[in-house]
């Protein structure tokens, strides 16, 4: 039996006090009543759940006031090969039976979330892949109303003021290098910061697994990169910048913040998915500088088809958190992502979200001179950051050498020139060539066979 107080399939009298969350999933029992039963358990708390009984304080008021609502279903198929293996001891027992795949477009009040985007990530995300019914379920999409949009001041600078900021023109992508090796003593971290600035990058950055070691503390590596970005200005007559690596536990987070930005750090870069999305909005509340995100976590779950939470909704989410940068996989290149879900990334980071400014994506893995016009043309859009690695610092040539190979890459591209062709002219981009495009050199080598 469905229970209709939880539906809404005719529209909402009142949209604006709803957001709308689109779930996909396959289920062994009919397919609307396990759509039901999951409004019910993103509002009501599961009450008239499986065998659990009615609650006798749920009535028409309460379900009207605080109940989800079922507007859309549609059946897509079944079949009789189940996503994962069962994990009730009854299911253990029989098997599914017959199996239904689906999706739903589910309501839930605005009312019940406050402004907290914990809270928010309970509500639609919750315990949804702990349920019953659901042999697997995904969160595909939130669509959230006005209302609930101005509960978020979103990022403090976002994409626009972040490129004034940095003298990024109109038209031309940021190029930032991720300085390698990572982990590594504060003086030579420097040099390859000095090397790399001066061959022409507009930043460099802390790689994510590198915050505050023995040989490279925060404040020492702080002082010595800025130190190095100013000597860099003075050479090349135009400032150059520093993103520092702040991520650590609550308690340390905003210290860390302070600290870097008090010894010269330009922007700070924080894994948000390890921090947390309320440990990310303290973060960006508190920012006096631009605030980036790494992308390290997020594919944990949002990479499966058919179970966890989208690429598309950990973007939206960030964005609420106020993230002025947020690095995105780059489309084509090493991080191995559905190109369907880098898309969805990118235009969440611009598309319209009430006054919520526009975050900016910066592309990261795998970017060198050698491919960078061709993750421009995948990714649809030059307003970018580039975030190049072994691309800068695995240069035959050094860091220098690298740096110029993707300034010329990019000289190439915006001029319309081929950038093999380019290269002839420009033997720095001509190394990359020569280097990053070789085949591997295991491939080349012959079979060893032991002498028996």
């Amino acid at each position: 039996m469905i229970d209709k107080r939880f539906t809404a399939l005719e529209g909402l009298t009142n949209p604006d006090d709803y957001l709308i969350c689109t779930y996909s999933y396959q289920t062994h029992q009919n397919p609307i009543r396990a759509a039901v039963e999951l409004c019910k358990s993103r509002s009501t708390s599961g009450a008239g759940w499986g065998t659990s009984g009615t609650v006798a304080g749920e009535n028409r008021a309460i379900v009207e006031r605080y109940g989800a609502k079922l507007l859309h279903y549609d059946i897509v198929e079944a079949g009789d090969l189940p996503d994962m293996p069962p994990v009730a001891p009854k299911l253990q027992r029989n098997g599914y039976g017959k199996l239904w795949r689906a999706s739903a477009r589910i309501a839930i009040p605005v009312g019940n979330l406050g402004s907290s985007i914990a809270l928010l990530l309970t509500a639609v995300a919750g315990e949804i892949h702990n349920l019953e019914p659901f042999i697997s379920i995904k969160l595909v999409d939130v669509e959230f109303p006005i209302v609930y949009l101005e509960r978020y001041a979103g990022p403090k600078f976002g994409a626009t003021d972040v490129r004034k900021r940095l003298g990024a023109e109109i038209g031309r992508p940021l190029l930032i290098g991720a300085i390698k090796p990572s982990p590594a003593p504060t003086g030579l971290f420097a040099e390859l910061a000095y090397q790399s600035l001066i061959g022409g990058l507009d930043m460099v950055k802390d790689d994510e697994l590198l915050v505050d070691i023995d040989e490279s503390p925060l404040v020492s590596r702080v002082r010595a990169v800025s130190d190095a970005a100013k000597r860099a200005a003075d050479h090349l007559g135009r400032k150059v910048y520093y993103q520092a690596n702040i991520t650590a536990d609550l308690d340390q987070l905003l210290r860390n913040h302070d600290l870097a930005v008090a010894n010269g750090a330009d922007l700070v870069m924080v894994n948000a998915m390890a921090v947390g999305l309320a440990g990310t909005r303290l973060l960006t509340q508190h920012s006096e500088v631009p605030v980036t995100s790494h992308f390290g976590m997020t594919a944990c779950n949002a990479k499966v088809p058919f179970h966890g939470v989208s690429h598309k909704v950990w973007a939206k989410l960030q964005r609420l958190a106020g993230l002025d940068n947020v690095m995105v996989p780059a489309p084509g290149a090493t991080q191995m992502e559905y190109s369907s879900d880098i898309a969805d990334e990118i235009a969440v980071h611009q598309e319209p979200m009430g006054s919520i400014r526009p975050s900016q994506p910066l592309f990261g893995g795998g970017v060198k001179a050698t491919n960078l016009g061709a993750i421009l043309d995948a990714g649809g859009i030059r307003e970018v950051g580039m975030i190049i690695g072994h691309g800068v610092y695995a240069h035959p040539a050094g860091a220098l050498a690298g740096a110029r190979s993707v300034v010329q890459a990019w000289e190439a591209y915006r001029d319309g020139i081929a950038a093999r062709h380019y290269a002839l002219s420009h033997p720095e981009l001509r190394s990359a060539f020569d280097h990053f495009e070789k085949p591997p050199q295991e491939e080349n080598r012959e079979p060893h066979h032991r002498a028996s």
